[in-house]
């Protein structure tokens, strides 16, 4: 076989490099002990306050669009079933329909991405659980399922954070699984 045709070949079954991309290594983010005093014990409370103090009313996203219904159903803390959290709203098989259409609408463009796009967006997923959204799904985590500081902490940074996110950004890298989204990622 040319060479020529062998490049021809290779080109039309690989993708072409444009660049060299390192991904970081993925490794576990330090849990923090939430000691008397400490300033993520001090921003923990002051969310657990936060959102103990508002309801929301939570709607589905289908296709980027919030999508609210008449149908709300409560959302209560289980340690506390007076404590009403927020609503939201009960889909119908209509919605469902459509929640599928849309990711499978997304799917090609999804597809179409580069894998160094595809893991960025996990990464900086990953990111944005160890910092700034850190306290506020800590606080979640506690409320809506009655765990600790330790337990969501633990829940969210290893599990979460390092075991799914960082991980699917190397998977990405080294063996280019196709992830789907579940909107289009109009949000």
């Amino acid at each position: 076989m040319p060479f020529s045709s062998f490049f021809t070949l290779a080109a039309q079954n690989f993708e072409m490099i444009k660049g060299f991309f390192q991904l970081p290594k993925a490794i576990n983010e330090p849990v923090k002990n939430y000691a008397p005093g400490s300033p993520e014990r001090t921003e923990l409370k002051a969310m657990l306050n936060h959102l103990q103090s508002v309801q929301k009313d939570i709607p589905m996203v289908i296709a980027g669009k919030d999508v609210f219904t008449d149908h709300k159903i409560e959302l209560r803390q289980p340690h506390k079933h007076k404590h009403v959290l927020g609503t939201f709203s009960r889909g119908t098989e209509q919605h469902v329909k459509d929640a599928i259409d849309a990711a499978l609408a997304a799917k090609s463009n999804w597809e179409k991405m580069t894998w160094e796009n595809r893991a960025a967006i996990f990464l900086k997923a990953a990111d944005l659980i160890a910092g700034p959204y850190r306290a506020r799904l800590n606080a979640a985590t506690m409320l809506g399922q009655s765990k600790n500081a330790y337990q969501a902490e633990i829940d969210l940074q290893r599990q979460f954070r390092v075991g799914h996110l960082n991980t699917k950004g190397k998977n990405v890298r080294r063996h280019r699984v196709v992830i789907f989204p579940i909107t289009s990622g109009q949000r």
